[in-house]
């Protein structure tokens, strides 16, 4: 019976050979116990890697005015943005129209990523990023569509300027949140103001709005999914910023 105790039967009884050198029994065993350390150690440095991740902590002096900015982007989210985000997606129905709205307004990032790729080091990223681009522009009507991911598998890479800075070793400093803008830090701070400069998007107060608007509708700002999985909403928020950041600058 599969599952209960018991003593082994005749048929089960295994007999030892006492001809066998030991040695090799201790062979055996060696290398069952160095199979089994190795992939015990696997399993720990995984541990290891999820607690250091999960260990990113950012100083909060700021709390009330970020409790404040937080409620106050709660509600502007629920009283303004989803509504103005579902109208704007009765008007634009077909989902293709949208996603080829998200496309443009990703084409027209380009700078902004292909700039900040250099200024990690990265070359392969921003090679990609050109590629990218110049098919995108060409072959798919000035961004409309994606021949890059649908033809070459060329991902985007979502590099900004915050990364940037946190590549050269510069740490997030404390966490900060603006009203419209969300949470953020000191680093993120300038690393907005950098985007400004790199970024034609987010140059522009009103392709900030669209581009918000429009991945409202898409059904990817991810937001209200966060906020029903947790107890705490701001301490939740806060953490998400941070691991997200930490993450986006080791990978």
């Amino acid at each position: 019976m599969v599952g209960c105790a018991r003593g082994p039967s005749p048929v089960e009884t295994k007999t030892f050979d006492s001809t066998k050198p030991a040695a090799e029994s201790q062979g055996v065993a060696g290398k069952s116990s160095a199979g089994e350390s190795t992939h015990s150690d696997n399993l720990l440095k995984e541990y290891e890697a999820d607690d250091a991740a999960e260990s990113v902590t950012i100083a909060d002096p700021l709390k009330p005015w970020n409790v404040f900015c937080f409620h106050f982007n709660d509600k502007f989210y629920y009283w303004v943005l989803k509504p103005i985000s579902k109208g704007y997606g009765y008007i634009l129905y077909p989902r293709f129209v949208r996603i080829g709205v998200k496309n443009v307004l990703d084409n027209l990032g380009f700078p902004g990523r292909f700039l900040n790729s250099l200024l990690q080091g990265r070359p392969l990223a921003a090679s990609t990023e050109l590629g990218r681009f110049l098919m995108n522009s060409t072959v798919g009507v000035v961004g409309l569509w994606d021949p890059a991911s649908y033809w070459c598998h060329w991902k985007i890479y979502n590099e900004d300027f915050d990364q940037t800075l946190g590549v050269w070793r510069m740490g997030m400093g404390f966490y900060l949140s603006w009203p419209f803008v969300g949470p953020c830090s000191g680093r993120g701070t300038l690393g907005l103001a950098g985007d400004y400069f790199l970024n034609p998007v987010m140059s522009s107060s009103a392709g900030i709005a669209l581009s918000q608007i429009n991945n409202t509708s898409l059904g990817l700002n991810g937001y209200e999914d966060l906020l029903t999985s947790a107890l705490e909403p701001y301490s939740a928020i806060r953490s998400a910023y941070v691991q997200n950041r930490a993450e986006e600058i080791t990978k």
